[in-house]
C-alpha cells in the first residue's frame, strides 16, 4: 500500500479478494484508511466470519467489488430478479472477481424463505 496522510493512493493484492475490494473500495472513494491496518488483511483470513446475527444485516457489504449489500440485493429481489445472474445484471453484484456469487445465492435464499428484506 502507498498512502499519504492516511489515505490510500495506491495498492497491489494478489490473492486477496476481499482486500483488495474493500482497498479498491477506499481508494475510489479517497476515504482515510483505518488506524490498525492490518484489519484489512482479516479479511481474508481463514478465521474471517461476520457476526451470524448481522450476516443478513440491510447494511452488510456482500460483493466488495461493487460495493452491493444485502439490502440492494434484497431490493433487486423484489423487483424480480430472483437469480445470481440476474442480481449482477441489476446491481452488478458477481461481476467482478466472482467470489461472492456464493454469498448473493445465500441472501436470495433467505429472501425467497423470509418473503421481504432480510
Amino acid at each position: 500500500m502507498v498512502t499519504r496522510s492516511g489515505i490510500l493512493e495506491g495498492c497491489v493484492s494478489v490473492g486477496m479478494p476481499r482486500t483488495a475490494a474493500e482497498l479498491t473500495l477506499l481508494f475510489e472513494r479517497g476515504s482515510e484508511l483505518p488506524a490498525d491496518r492490518s484489519v484489512l488483511l482479516c479479511y481474508d483470513g481463514p478465521d474471517y466470519e461476520p457476526e451470524a446475527g448481522s450476516a443478513f444485516a440491510v447494511d452488510v457489504t456482500v460483493c466488495w467489488c461493487n460495493g452491493v449489500t444485502v439490502g440492494a440485493i434484497a431490493e433487486s429481489a423484489e423487483a424480480s430478479n430472483t437469480s445470481v445472474a440476474c442480481i449482477g445484471a441489476a446491481t452488478r453484484a458477481g461481476t467482478g472477481c466472482g467470489g461472492c456469487a456464493m454469498r448473493i445465492g445465500e441472501v436470495l435464499e433467505r429472501f425467497a424463505t423470509f418473503g421481504s428484506t432480510p
